[in-house]
């Protein structure tokens, strides 16, 4: 198992609540119960997974989320659970993305913004609490305090009245860091402010005293893809399923 394998499946039990077995694994927050990256479950073997099922479901709706099934490096393919996933109505979609890995030196071509660039390392208030809201809305902020508390680090590029107009989220596990959150607020868009706060998180997780060997983040966008490759970053196509139960599908 890889390092990133070891982040995906351990680091959120640093900051949620979580069940685990050897059939499955659940997540919740009660406090961020409309946060699908809060609240999910992974079916682990395929002997049992009705029952596994159940408890999954059972624990998402006492939290008041809805029911959502992850894949994840140690759960079932897909092919073995679809059959009963989509006989409890459960809605599948599918994805691919890239997972990539900060490997070289930023292209001459990155732009990045000369600004100031806070690192918050507690939780979130004012214009910080503002612009994360702003792109996760209440539950991703509660979950992103969740994330702070628990040793995650925020970067936020500052303009010149030092409002912040762009954010980075990063976090370790054992020898991985994984990166997250990446947003500029819409109107500072293509000025160099998402490049500022990145490769402050970058350069964090890159001093040789951190320990970290795999810099990574997900993204799907093609347009940020771009983006990221000129930061440095390489890597290749994972495919991703997640399944979820549409409102009113709940058991009585």
């Amino acid at each position: 198992m890889t390092d990133g394998e070891r982040y995906e499946i351990h680091c959120p039990k640093k900051y949620l609540s979580y069940e685990e077995k050897d059939e499955y694994r659940v997540f919740w927050a009660e406090d961020a119960c409309g946060c699908g990256k809060a609240n999910w479950g992974v079916l682990k073997q395929a002997n049992g997974m009705d029952k596994s099922l159940d408890s999954i479901e059972a624990r998402l709706k006492q939290a008041g989320a809805v029911c959502r099934i992850y894949s994840a490096p140690d759960s079932i393919p897909l092919e073995e659970c679809q059959a009963l996933l989509q006989r409890r109505g459960y809605v599948i979609e599918q994805q691919e993305c890239w997972r990539l890995t900060q490997c070289l030196e930023p292209s001459p071509f990155f732009v990045q913004r000369k600004c100031q660039v806070r690192t918050v390392t507690s939780a979130l208030d004012g214009n910080l609490a503002v612009l994360v809201k702003e792109y996760a809305g209440s539950d991703g902020l509660a979950l992103a305090n969740r994330q702070i508390k628990a040793g995650a680090r925020a970067f936020f590029a500052l303009n010149r009245a030092e409002i912040p107009v762009s954010c980075c989220f990063g976090m370790g596990y054992g020898s991985a860091f994984r990166l997250w959150g990446l947003y500029t607020a819409p109107n500072q868009r293509k000025k160099g402010y998402g490049a500022a706060a990145l490769l402050a998180a970058v350069e964090f997780a890159a001093k040789p005293d951190r320990g970290y060997e795999d810099i990574f983040l997900y993204v799907q966008e093609e347009q940020a893809l771009r983006l990221l490759e000129k930061a440095g970053f390489r890597g290749g196509k994972r495919k991703l399923w997640k399944a979820y139960l549409p409102a009113g599908k709940e058991k009585k």
